[in-house]
């Protein structure tokens, strides 16, 4: 049973008006008919992803689903088996359980990531603040690979991403991996929220602030968290919507650092 708080960003105890801003909030990310250009691929995710935000409001907003929805994920919650019956049924079922286990980890486990998305087109430039007031420009990465990843504070998804982010740029950098982190600043509380998610999960390359949205606009992000692979030269050559991992940015990275070498050699 999916867990639809989760899914909105509210607590269990949220009343009606929360559960209302929040699906609001949250439908709004995957409003694809706002961006007439997004490819088909991410059309399609956009619009699955809309259907199961309408069930999770249908059964939040209406007090008797509601109800019987939290008595159903209580019972999940619960365990099956009395403490004795536990042990009792643990010696002659262990090597069961042990291939239930597998069967479910090969067949039922954490769902694919999406696939990079291959593009070809420039990378909108810009030139944003950093929290301590200092100037970000992409054009001065011109030469470097460059990661460009929107995020929030609120977004479950890029909390979960963070600790890769972080951990690929403290092993690739001496590589000359550029990574920033643009955080969709118009949707936070203040900065000092972002300042604390920044400190909490040890991510120490760059993050600047889109204040007015509008580069975020220029990216026609959809939804967060969303990653640009940026080559040498300035062209997005991948996209990835949703989580991404350190093997996935390291692959990446190598691989859009071997093409731009061979393209300098050509060009010599």
């Amino acid at each position: 049973m999916p867990d639809y708080y989760e899914l909105l960003g509210v607590t269990r105890g949220a009343d009606q008006a929360a559960i209302e801003e929040a699906y609001q909030r949250r439908r709004a990310e995957y409003a694809a008919d706002q961006l007439p250009d997004i490819a088909p691929e991410i059309r399609s995710l956009a619009q699955q992803r809309q259907e199961t935000l309408d069930e999770a409001y249908r059964i939040l907003s209406d007090p008797t689903l509601r109800s019987s929805y939290d008595a159903g994920m209580e019972q999940q919650r619960r365990p099956l088996l009395t403490k004795r019956e536990l042990l009792w049924s643990l010696g002659g079922a262990l090597v069961a359980l042990l291939l239930l286990v597998g069967l479910w980890n090969i067949t039922s486990g954490q769902q694919p990531l999406p696939p990079l998305i291959a593009v070809e087109k420039p990378a909108p430039h810009f030139d944003l603040p950093t929290l301590d007031g200092k100037r970000v420009r992409l054009d001065q990465f011109r030469g470097k690979v460059v990661l460009i990843n929107f995020w929030a504070t609120w977004c479950g998804p890029c909390i979960e991403e963070a600790p890769a982010l972080a951990d690929a740029y403290r092993r690739l950098r001496d590589q000359g991996l550029v990574i920033i982190g643009i955080d969709l600043r118009d949707q936070e509380s203040s900065d000092e929220e972002v300042a604390a998610f920044v400190q909490r999960y040890g991510v120490d390359y760059p993050v600047v602030l889109d204040r007015d949205g509008s580069v975020a606009r220029a990216y026609q992000i959809y939804p967060i968290p969303v990653s640009y692979f940026v080559d040498a030269n300035g062209t997005i050559r991948y996209i990835r919507n949703g989580i991404l991992t350190a093997q996935e940015i390291e692959r990446t990275f190598q691989e859009l650092k071997t093409l731009s070498a061979e393209e300098q050699s050509i060009q010599r």
